[in-house]
Order: C-alpha cells, then structure tokens, then sequence
C-alpha cells in the first residue's frame, strides 16, 4: 500500500509541478510576471489597442520578506499582453499605493528600519517603472503611517489620496483592476 502511494504521490508532483515548465519569462519584466501561453483562445486581444489600466494596491504580503503578488500582476500584465504583440508603449499602467501596501513601496533603509530585511519589492518596482509603470502613493495614508517623502522609493509620486487618483485616471478612460 506504502509504495502505491510514493507512485501516487511522485506522479502528482510531477503533475503539478510539472505545469511550471512551460512558464514563459519576459519579454519585458524578466524574474517576476512569468506567464503560460493559451492554445487557441476564444478571446483573442487586439494587439494595436492602447490598453489603459489602473491597479489599485492596498494590501501588503504578510511576510515583509515577500514580493507583493499584487506587484508581480502587474509585471504579468505586462509581459502577455507584450507576449502577444502589444507594444509597451501602448500599455499605459498606473498602480495606486494605499493601505498597508504602502510598506511596500518604503526604501530598503525604512523598510529595514521596520522589518529587519531590505525592501522584496524595490528591485521589481524598478523593473516596472522602466516599462512605464507610474506609481502613486495616496498622500492620506502616507501621514496615517507617518511615512516621510525621503523614506519611499524614488520614483513613486504622492497624490493627494488613492481616490483622487483612482478618479482621474478612470475619467481619463482608464479601466480599474
């Protein structure tokens, strides 16, 4: 009975597992965003649209040693649409930091201030801001956290709040994942 279940359970695994070798990396966020080609989808998407979207992040990893998966969505937004033909250029992406996500945009000297280990997400948020990724972090969590411009990563912008920027963005034809 013993060996029908390692049989079992080895042939499981590899199952499983197995799914992860045809992960695809890149072609613009390599290391984070991997994604899986779909055989004749019924969906198919117009690789000339310009595809405007708005994440909206407000949610921390409960590990501090921990990319945000959030994060890692947009990077896998990023990469099949780009997979399938859609030029970067016309990926137009905002990510609206609040909440507790919002340790997740703190530079590696705060973040280690608090969590004892350099921030998981400053080399991906990098990575996502050379593809075009604006980031805003919304200006009333920033003062509820007591968070200072100089301890956030350069490049995010502070915004009034998460839902200004949530509305703007939306008025100007952006849709809100």
């Amino acid at each position: 009975m013993k060996i029908y279940l390692i049989v079992l359970l080895s042939f499981l695994g590899q199952w499983v597992f197995g799914q992860s070798e045809n992960r695809i990396e890149g072609p613009v966020i390599f290391g984070y965003g991997a994604t899986y080609e779909i055989e004749d989808p019924d969906f198919e998407i117009d690789a000339d649209q310009e595809y405007k979207v708005i994440f909206d992040l407000y949610q921390k990893n409960s590990n501090p040693e921990k990319i945000n998966t959030s994060l890692n969505t947009i990077a896998r937004f990023i990469n099949m649409h780009a997979n399938l033909g859609v030029d970067v250029s016309d990926m137009k992406i905002v990510a609206v930091v609040h909440g507790s996500a919002s340790s997740d945009i703190m530079d590696d000297e705060f973040h280690n201030e608090k969590y004892d280990v350099d921030n998981p997400n400053a080399d991906l948020i990098s990575k996502l801001q050379k593809a075009g990724v604006e980031f805003y972090l919304c200006g009333q969590t920033m003062h509820v956290r007591n968070l200072d411009r100089d301890q956030i990563l350069e490049g995010v912008n502070v915004a009034l709040s998460a839902m200004t920027v949530n509305n703007y963005f939306v008025a100007k034809g952006y849709s809100q994942l």
